[in-house]
């Protein structure tokens, strides 16, 4: 029930916003207002999964991951036979432009992995400086997610996935030296990195 009114009241902001956008003419100024509200600890809480320590910027960022979590799969640019460009994909790029570094290490928090697996790789592609103490410190995480790459979704574990976001940043002894810490995460699996 407090889910649901969360809910009711995110799209009514939202919807608000949205309308305001498209029937005023100052957009830069409704674009302002409506990135600069401040987001509420227990709708940010029940929309994207983060606990009231977790601090997002504002409602873009909200928006954009609650998008993205929303599919319960995690997807690449291009997907079906078709090799159509997603809605998904473009969802991520306004995440990666619109949030920051903090909102990044904030959603990497998140209890929904998809969630987690876009925010690792939209910080993984900016030159963040801290991003393998953020690895180390989730190195343990092995909860599992979807990858839709083309037309096959895989499961793929977040620790494996922030190791292979991060192996253009790595050199090969750093690389092989994390991969062999996970491997050991998982002896039931010949190969965690490729097979689930």
């Amino acid at each position: 029930n407090v889910k649901r009114t969360h809910l009711i009241v995110f799209l009514i902001a939202f919807i608000t916003g949205s309308l305001a956008f498209f029937f005023v003419k100052d957009k830069e100024a409704i674009k302002k207002y409506t990135t600069d509200i401040p987001v509420d600890n227990t709708m940010r809480t029940s929309l994207v999964g983060l606990s009231d320590k977790n601090v997002l910027s504002n409602w873009s960022v909200l928006n954009a991951a609650y998008v993205l979590g929303s599919r319960n799969e995690k997807v690449c640019r291009y997907i079906g036979y078709a090799s159509i460009e997603c809605e998904e994909y473009r969802m991520f790029l306004k995440l990666k432009n619109i949030a920051t570094n903090e909102d990044l290490l904030n959603l990497i928090e998140s209890k929904n992995p998809v969630i987690k697996a876009y925010a690792i790789q939209a910080l993984s592609e900016r030159d963040f400086p801290d991003i393998v103490k953020i690895f180390e410190k989730h190195i343990g995480d092995k909860d599992v997610f979807t990858d839709l790459c083309g037309c096959t979704g895989l499961p793929v574990r977040i620790n494996v996935h922030f190791l292979k976001c991060l192996s253009s940043k790595l050199n090969t002894r750093e690389y092989k030296k994390y991969k062999r810490v996970i491997l050991t995460m998982y002896p039931e699996s010949p190969n965690p990195f490729n097979d689930f």
